[in-house]
């Protein structure tokens, strides 16, 4: 029963290569979420919300460097 309560807690975590992934390649992290999201994983939400969020901090931040110059 504990190996079962495990593999269960990890499949909600992100591992830190996923956190890289879902923020350095935010459309393919969300389409690879959305997969996890079909096979019943539940951290392919966490990997969509780490995509979606990452690029708009990007855009601001791009936004705010570009109306600096």
């Amino acid at each position: 029963r504990n190996i079962v309560s495990q593999s269960g807690d990890e499949d909600d975590k992100l591992t830190v290569g996923e956190w890289l992934f879902g923020i350095l390649c935010g459309l393919i992290a969300c389409i690879v979420g959305i997969v996890w999201l079909v096979q019943g994983k539940k951290k392919g939400w966490k990997l969509i919300l780490v995509a979606i969020l990452s690029q708009i901090i990007l855009r601001a931040i791009l936004a705010a460097v570009m109306a600096a110059q």
